[in-house]
């Protein structure tokens, strides 16, 4: 099933009236195929980390290809450290990130690979509610400006790049993540909305809200 078509019933078996979204990763790239294709719906705010997106096709060329089939590994590498600091340095992390490789395949990665490519032709200028998009310094997944850049696209959003951050912001420094997120969504929302976690065991940390839950 498409990812948007995916969200879109996700969101709908919630039952809330309004509530807040913060997706990370992949998680966010689908976040944005919702969007284009439904609209915000019930989302009264939108947080967005460390997302793929590009605002141009010509952006992506054969070097973008190279580069991420390349150091995929390193990706998923750098996501189990941030999980458990303690794998750095030994060489079981390596042989755990061989086997998430081989588990998500080239179909996975060709799926992943063809939402992104795809971003520069969504519609974002109709979502008209508060966005912050939030991205790490030293992320050389989702790069700093692939957050700048979606940013851009949407008419109230915001971004922040927190520095010395990677990937996976909400596990390197969980009270600085939410502190931010939690002070974007009080100025933008009406009381206390619901949040909904989708793509990153780290967002289960945010507590916005009585019941906060994680979609993966």
């Amino acid at each position: 099933m498409a990812p948007a078509r995916s969200l879109h019933m996700i969101f709908r078996s919630l039952g809330l009236d309004r509530f807040t979204v913060v997706a990370h990763s992949f998680a966010a790239t689908a976040l944005l195929a919702y969007l284009d294709r439904y609209g915000a719906g019930l989302l009264e705010t939108i947080v967005c980390v460390c997302p793929f997106y590009q605002d141009a096709v010509e952006k992506f060329d054969w070097s973008t290809l190279v580069y991420f089939v390349d150091r995929f590994h390193g990706f998923l590498r750098e996501g189990l450290v941030a999980r458990q600091p303690s794998y750095a340095g030994g060489p079981t992390v390596d042989q755990m990130a061989a086997r998430v490789r081989e588990r998500i395949g080239p179909e996975g990665w060709l799926q992943f690979f063809g939402l992104f490519c795809r971003t520069p032709r969504l519609r974002l200028s109709h979502v008209e509610r508060p966005v912050l998009v939030l991205g790490g310094s030293g992320d050389i997944a989702s790069r700093p400006r692939y957050s700048r850049e979606l940013a851009a696209a949407f008419p109230r959003a915001e971004v922040r790049i927190l520095r010395g951050r990677g990937h996976f912001p909400m596990l390197q420094n969980p009270a600085e993540f939410t502190a931010v997120v939690e002070q974007f969504v009080s100025r933008h929302g009406r009381g206390r909305p619901h949040a909904r976690a989708l793509g990153s065991r780290g967002a289960d940390r945010l507590r916005m809200a009585k019941g906060v839950k994680s979609c993966r």
